[in-house]
């Protein structure tokens, strides 16, 4: 359990948790995620709107079938905007993986690490892991997470189609958030 401060205005606090014992990494890997997911969210929230205040944000991840990160991203910001905090913007998270000459957008846990198609798991082919955080209004990354190795040409490609992604999903998060206000507004 972590949570990371930034001395600003409004504080936000980030803990990420993954429930079942599915990575073996857990505790380094909750940390990094943490900071990433902060890194992520932390230019969306309006800052001045929340003095001296801290916004604790937690994810509890129950299964991780691939694309966790961008996954949490998104639903962390989905969740902080249907909860009333004044945002700039969402953050919407996507995953590229890059096996060979091939790229998978929302890569399954296998796909992540490298495995191909479950044919054989013990056929691993090195490539690269992509991971970002678009504002899709603004049109500003606020996190870019890359594992592997590639040339220039391939590294800009694979973010270019990740960000591609993000604007591929916006819709629905944008449909997600009117839903959630128009029941809300209905309640009243």
């Amino acid at each position: 359990h972590y949570g990371f401060d930034i001395h600003v205005t409004a504080i936000p606090k980030t803990e990420f948790v993954l429930l079942l014992y599915i990575i073996f990494q857990k505790d380094s890997q909750e940390k990094e995620y943490s900071q990433i997911v902060l890194q992520a969210l932390e230019p969306v929230i309006r800052i001045d709107k929340y003095p001296k205040s801290q916004i604790d944000i937690f994810i509890s991840v129950l299964q991780n079938d691939g694309s966790v990160l961008a996954g949490a991203i998104t639903a962390a910001s989905i969740a902080m905007a249907d909860s009333g905090i004044e945002m700039f913007d969402v953050a919407v998270g996507c995953c590229l993986r890059r096996i060979g000459n091939m790229s998978l957008i929302d890569p399954t846990n296998l796909e992540e690490e490298g495995h191909l198609n479950n044919k054989n798991e013990d056929d691993v082919v090195v490539n690269a892991n992509i991971t970002v955080a678009l504002l899709p209004s603004l049109n500003q990354v606020s996190a870019l997470i890359m594992n592997g190795e590639l040339d220039a040409d391939s590294t800009q490609k694979i973010t270019t189609d990740c960000l591609e992604g993000c604007i591929r999903i916006y819709p629905a998060v944008k449909e997600c958030l009117t839903k959630r206000l128009q029941e809300k507004a209905s309640r009243n």
